[in-house]
């Protein structure tokens, strides 16, 4: 267990299990867009060499204010599994053709996502979306999904149409208003 609060700006003490697995590390994957300032945390307190770590965001060349849930963009995965397999492949050169292998059906599984991603976006280019959290937003704007900003949401609520579907947490709206608008 981590001692303190994550909100706490001093650094945490960690059990000395933690702190030897840590140290044992060999690569360590860090999205980079404030999810994970605590583990940076932990990471510099320990002297973790930077050479172990993959900044995702820092890699991909993001500006600061863009969705941080990374993980649901498959172009953005493909680039990250090819820097693992090269990672990996450096860590371990004996390994190498394991590593292009693997990335290789890898590659191939999150080729099957873009194709069927390809079918939704034909299928319901038309639909727009709402949201609270932006959790999936970059999923569905691949899949072709129009944006409604939430800012407009109280005017725009009263005017919903038919060709427009909602996602939005439970509880948000009532029961009775997401059936009246066909969800």
């Amino acid at each position: 267990m981590l001692s303190g609060s994550l909100q706490d700006p001093h650094l945490f003490e960690l059990p000395p299990m933690a702190v030897k697995t840590i140290e044992h590390g060999a690569v360590f994957i860090r999205n980079g867009m404030g999810y994970d300032n605590w583990f940076e945390k932990i990471l510099t307190s320990h002297v973790i060499s930077r050479d172990k770590m993959i900044c995702v965001s820092c890699f991909l060349a993001l500006k600061e204010n863009t969705n941080p849930h990374l993980w649901f963009s498959v172009p953005d995965m493909k680039k990250l599994a090819i820097r693992l397999s090269e990672k990996f492949s450096a860590l371990l050169p004996t390994q190498k053709v394991v590593f292009a292998d693997n990335l290789a059906r890898f590659e191939k599984t999150l080729d099957q996502i873009e194709e069927k991603q390809q079918e939704i976006r034909q299928r319901f280019s038309d639909l727009s979306y709402a949201a609270t959290e932006p959790v999936f937003n970059i999923m569905l704007d691949s899949l072709g999904f129009h944006t409604i900003n939430m800012t407009v949401l109280p005017f725009w609520r009263n005017t919903l149409s038919s060709s427009i579907r909602v996602f939005l947490p439970v509880g948000v709206w009532p029961w009775e208003d997401l059936a009246k608008f066909g969800q």
